[in-house]
């Protein structure tokens, strides 16, 4: 079940966060998404918390900003139920993912996004990004 974030998810999204990323968002970065009226942040629940999808909605377009699956529960198809949930309120979206993160770039692609650019050293470490748009 996809539902939306509240507080008490905020230590399972943290630790989902520890274990995708090399620099992981903080609890108290989580915790701002979930006071922000123009973000929705959702979270996938199966009796704990699987996953989440951070994004906003701006001008009519879906603007996604993370989202990440429990290592253990990753090619179930959470990460594409999570992306379609972003997805279903906007007629267009927007990401961006690091260059190398091959399974990311498979979800997106599968779920019709197309590479629009690239963001050089756009990450902390220098890796670049590619720029994905989508739209219905």
């Amino acid at each position: 079940m996809i539902r939306p974030a509240n507080e008490s998810d905020l230590r399972d999204v943290v630790t989902i966060e520890n274990a995708s990323f090399d620099h992981p968002w903080t609890m108290e970065g989580f915790r701002a998404f979930l006071d922000s009226p123009a973000v929705r942040f959702s979270v996938l629940d199966d009796g704990a918390v699987r996953g989440y999808v951070i994004y906003a909605l701006i001008c009519g377009e879906a603007e996604i900003y993370n989202i990440a699956v429990a290592p253990d529960y990753r090619r179930r198809g959470f990460g594409a139920a999570l992306l379609d949930e972003a997805l279903k309120s906007t007629d267009a979206a927007f990401l961006d993912v690091r260059a190398g993160n091959a399974p990311a770039i498979a979800l997106y692609e599968g779920r019709g996004f197309e590479k629009a650019g690239v963001r050089k050293k756009y990450y902390e470490n220098g890796d670049d990004a590619f720029l994905m748009k989508w739209s219905r």
